[in-house]
């Protein structure tokens, strides 16, 4: 039977030990902070960019659907819906008219109606910006970059 001086001396001896491995993992955690909080910020960075890519390649995408069906997003086949695809043609063309937007969603083969562009423009009003210019309407993004 083990002497109770024994116990307390073998309780204080994993004590001690357990205190200056926590002191190793913590010292060991700050000599990778920064490398582990970089990684993540990369990983974020990496995740923005891909969903960039996957946005400019609907461009090229979208022509190759077979009829799409009318007014309807193409969140089945692609994953964007009508507004997506308009901000994503004003990453590039910056203040235009709905028309050319019209114009734009044909050449990608979109089939909608004008009405559908307005509604998705005044729906999603913290991302597109309306200004006028005498009578005529123009479109842009209220941010300008890429996240």
């Amino acid at each position: 039977m083990p002497r109770l001086k024994d116990v307390l001396e073998s309780i204080k001896q994993r004590a001690d030990y357990e205190k200056d491995r926590m002191e190793k993992i913590k010292a060991e955690m700050e000599t990778l902070a920064e490398s582990y909080n970089r990684f993540r910020d990369l990983k974020e960075e990496a995740e923005r960019r891909q969903e960039t890519i996957e946005r400019l390649s609907l461009v090229f995408e979208m022509p190759k659907l077979k009829n799409p069906a009318p007014n309807t997003p193409l969140t089945g086949a692609l994953g964007y819906s009508l507004w997506q695809v308009i901000e994503t043609y004003l990453r590039f063309a910056d203040r235009v008219r709905v028309g050319e937007i019209m114009e734009f969603l044909e050449w990608v083969k979109f089939t909608t109606t004008r009405q559908a562009v307005e509604s998705a423009i005044a729906t999603h009003n913290k991302i597109f910006r309306v200004s006028k210019n005498g009578r005529e309407k123009f479109i842009s993004l209220k941010e300008k970059a890429w996240e």
